[in-house]
């Protein structure tokens, strides 16, 4: 996976962006936040198919937690689309076709997803245009790495 790091988030930030946003993020996103806090797309080779829109999409930005640049920050993102998204989701990123990755964290609708909110695509409409693509963020990763 080629991306453009936004440093390291801390323990202390991540505790606080999970009581701002009312979640407690998988292990799996907190060690990758750790490791990157996120960070851009640098060549554009990170992608992932969504078969119900028949089309490979591009991630632009992974999103940290805590950051200067809000335009790269989750809990930013998330409290701006809060009520649209399902209870306990995040917005972790978005992608160069203008969706956004979400991860829910919880309960009955808990994996990945990407979010078609500009209604991109003509399938997309009011009552659907949230797409599953994994389980866990452990397996969204892998998807971007088998990409690139």
């Amino acid at each position: 996976m080629d991306i453009r790091s936004f440093g390291t988030a801390d323990n202390e930030r991540m505790k606080q962006a999970e009581q701002q946003m009312g979640i407690e993020l998988p292990d799996d996103y907190r060690d990758f936040l750790l490791q990157t806090n996120g960070g851009t797309n640098v060549d554009y080779s990170m992608s992932f198919f969504v078969e119900e829109l028949n089309d490979e999409i591009v991630v632009d930005v992974l999103y940290g937690i805590g950051l200067d640049n809000k335009n790269a920050d989750a809990v930013f993102y998330t409290d701006m689309f809060a009520e649209d998204l399902f209870p306990g989701s995040v917005l972790i990123g978005d992608s160069i076709q203008n969706g956004f990755i979400v991860m829910a964290c919880g309960g009955e609708n808990k994996g990945i997803y990407y979010w078609d909110h500009s209604y991109t695509y003509e399938v997309s409409d009011d009552e659907n245009n949230m797409y599953r693509i994994a389980d866990t963020f452990g397996d969204f990763l892998r998807m971007l790495d088998r990409a690139g």
